[in-house]
């Protein structure tokens, strides 16, 4: 019987928020998600905040675009 881990490296989140892993480092430099470190590793933790969690940019065109829109 094996469990669901409770922590993902950033691509296989990536894979799973349909984002890329880019994206996913910096909702963890930001605080959107939450993050164990092991070593020079960042895995993400799967909790209520990953849960929830809902990409706000996917690239550069659309982060400058979201960011002007929320001035």
């Amino acid at each position: 019987m094996s469990a669901e881990p409770n922590v993902l490296l950033a691509t296989k989140a990536a894979r799973e928020k349909d984002c890329t892993a880019q994206t996913i480092y910096n909702a963890l430099d930001r605080g959107d998600l939450n993050e164990v470190q092991m070593g020079r590793h960042r895995f993400v933790v799967k909790d209520e905040k990953y849960d929830d969690y809902a990409v706000k940019e996917t690239g550069g065109r659309a982060h400058s675009t979201y960011r002007s829109n929320s001035s």
